[in-house]
């Protein structure tokens, strides 16, 4: 019987000892697919700012040449009816 639960054991500590060698593997597994996610993420980030940077290059000008615009259109509305009410203010 001795015999038997030195058997026991033996198989134990092997099944054991498999167990830490795949836990060891399953983390290194989990660590390395972590590590490609973010470095995907990374990359994402850095396609996606280029593009913001991009976008941002084409709209501001188109902007500021609306609000310029937009000023001028002011400037002579105010123009035509300080104008108007001057004229009428003469007749």
């Amino acid at each position: 019987m001795f015999g038997k639960n030195q058997e026991i054991a033996a198989i134990i500590d092997e099944a054991n000892s498999k167990r830490q060698k795949l836990q060891q593997t399953a983390d290194i597994a989990f660590q390395d697919a972590a590590l490609e996610v973010f470095q995907g993420q990374h990359e994402n980030t850095e396609t996606l700012h280029g593009l913001f940077n991009a976008v941002e290059a084409m709209v501001v000008p188109t902007l500021k040449n609306i609000e310029a615009e937009q000023s001028r259109d002011r400037q002579q509305r105010g123009a035509a009816e300080l104008k108007k009410a001057v004229e009428e203010q003469i007749q």
